[in-house]
């Protein structure tokens, strides 16, 4: 697509120098985001219900279409 390189800067990186490390770790262990999932399955869907209702107050067709892309 021709896109010019650029970087993207890091605001308010962890400081923690094995923080990405730890985290592909954590990202790459199925049965542990299963269980995160599980445990926390009420949370999540009440944050979706939520999102889905500032998207409809809001009056946009879609989650997605809140976001200016131009």
């Amino acid at each position: 697509m021709n896109y010019p390189d650029f970087q993207i800067p890091f605001c308010n990186a962890n400081a923690n120098p094995r923080y990405h490390t730890l985290t592909e770790q954590v990202l790459k262990d199925r049965k542990l985001l299963e269980s995160l999932m599980s445990l926390n399955s009420q949370d999540m869907e009440l944050y979706q219900r939520a999102l889905d209702l500032r998207v409809k107050r809001q009056g946009f067709s879609n989650s997605l279409a809140q976001f200016k892309l131009n």
